[in-house]
């Protein structure tokens, strides 16, 4: 990825070696003030057009630009695709990748300053035994849905692994992700349904169902219970420590508990532990007479 940190003090250097102010290099490449502070601060970097009128003020390469200056990674030819993509030539920026000219890693790079609608239109022009699975992974937050889906489905020899999922599940649809969970050859960990419990709907009832719940915490049942049908989550409780539960930590099941579960849980916190602040939380999801009890509880 490019390197923001490194980059931005480099055009600082290259606009104070010309003695030119912020105000200035900005009129000149036709963007704000702030865009250059934001530069040269590493917060941010300058698009694709920017950084060709960047390179023809400095006189120096993009590849030169995009390295901060430093020599040993300049020669990474990025420089080729970026003048493509400013020219609005996207066939030509693919053919420059193709040839091995460079390399999609670099193009990788360049997708968080990249328009959506080009990046599509290079990445169809690419060949596609130029990606890898991994490649996917760090491109799919600029691609749409049927871009990532097409990718993948040319790609060969395509090992699936969990911790793809994870990182792919916020960017595809249902069905996707549904065909990469059947593709997967090991079971998943319960921090991978965790980290993906969101997108899988009704799936994660039945991965539950495939995982090793020894170890299963409050803090994991806190997490999934939000996504999980009734009697997983009850089941979950049933494997957990009841020993470990408070107040705190069943407030954040609550809502999702039938009142007789949550009231049963109730039993296994200690006297001492209960306090009008955790109550307040709970008081919501409980009948009336259990609240007067626990109230009273508090007032002895």
């Amino acid at each position: 990825m490019l390197q923001t940190k490194l980059i931005g003090p480099y055009i600082c250097r290259l606009r104070k070696a010309r003695d030119m102010t912020q105000v200035e290099l900005a009129d000149h490449v036709h963007v704000s003030h702030q865009a250059v502070s934001k530069w040269e601060r590493g917060d941010s970097l300058p698009d694709i057009a920017t950084l060709v009128e960047l390179s023809k003020l400095f006189h120096v390469s993009i590849d030169k630009l995009l390295s901060g200056g430093r020599d040993d990674i300049a020669k990474q030819n990025i420089g080729a695709v970026v003048e493509k993509i400013a020219a609005d030539e996207p066939r030509e920026a693919a053919k420059v990748l193709n040839e091995g000219k460079s390399n999609v890693s670099q193009l990788v790079s360049l997708a968080p300053i990249m328009k959506t609608s080009m990046l599509e239109k290079v990445t169809e022009e690419v060949d596609v035994n130029s990606f890898t699975m991994q490649h996917l992974v760090e491109l799919a937050p600029f691609l749409a849905q049927h871009t990532i889906q097409a990718i993948f489905e040319k790609l060969e020899n395509r090992i699936v692994i969990w911790q793809d999922i994870n990182s792919l599940a916020p960017f595809i649809d249902e069905n996707m992700l549904a065909n990469l969970i059947e593709q997967t050859e090991t079971p998943p960990t319960l921090d991978d349904l965790i980290s993906s419990a969101p997108f899988l709907h009704h799936q994660l009832n039945d991965l539950m169902k495939q995982i090793d719940l020894t170890h299963i915490s409050w803090t994991h049942i806190g997490s999934l219970a939000p996504f999980l049908s009734q009697d997983v989550l009850d089941f979950l409780i049933d494997r957990s420590s009841l020993e470990t539960v408070t107040l705190e930590k069943l407030a954040s099941i609550a809502p999702f508990l039938q009142q007789d579960k949550l009231v049963s849980l109730l039993h296994h916190v200690e006297d001492d532990k209960l306090t009008p602040a955790a109550l307040s939380s709970l008081a919501p999801f409980l009948p009336e007479d259990i609240v007067n009890q626990l109230v009273e509880k508090i007032l002895d």
